[in-house]
C-alpha cells in the first residue's frame, strides 16, 4: 500500500451456515388471520374508506373559488370527522357527541394498526405455545 502504516491486506473466513425456510410455515397462518381480522375491524374500514377517497380526490388539480363550495366541502369533511367519533363511541358504548367542539381536546383516535400488530404477536405467542 502507498499509505504509511497501512495494515497488511486480510479476509474472513465465510461462516458455515444452513439455509431454512421454516418461516413459511409460521407466516401463513398469520397472514390468514391477519386478513380475516382486518376484514371486519372497524378502524380498517375507515382506513379503507379514507384511502378510497385519496385516490378519488389525488388526481383533482384544482379547487373551487368559490365560497359556498369550500364552506360545502368543508362543512362535508366535518361532518365526515363527527360520524367516524360517534360511530367509534358508539362502538365502546359511551356518549356520542353533538358537534366536533364537544370532543375532548386529548381525545386519542385508536391506533388500528399497533391494535393488529398486538394481535398478530398473540397469535405467535398462541402457536408456539401449542409446539
Amino acid at each position: 500500500s502507498v499509505e504509511d502504516n497501512a495494515l497488511p491486506w486480510d479476509s474472513i473466513k465465510a461462516a458455515d451456515y444452513a439455509k431454512t425456510n421454516q418461516i413459511a410455515e409460521t407466516i401463513e397462518p398469520l397472514a390468514k388471520k391477519h386478513v380475516e381480522r382486518i376484514k371486519t375491524d372497524e378502524e380498517f374500514g375507515f382506513i379503507q374508506e379514507d384511502i378510497a377517497r385519496y385516490k378519488a380526490e389525488k388526481d383533482i388539480t384544482s379547487i373551487s373559488l368559490n365560497k359556498k363550495v369550500r364552506e360545502k366541502e368543508s362543512d362535508d369533511a366535518d361532518a365526515r370527522r363527527l360520524t367516524r367519533v360517534n360511530e367509534r363511541q358508539k362502538l365502546l358504548g359511551k356518549e356520542e357527541f353533538k358537534t366536533l367542539d364537544d370532543i375532548p381536546k386529548d381525545y386519542e383516535v385508536p391506533d388500528a394498526y399497533l391494535d393488529e400488530a398486538v394481535s398478530i404477536t398473540i397469535d405467535l405467542a398462541l402457536m408456539n405455545q401449542k409446539k
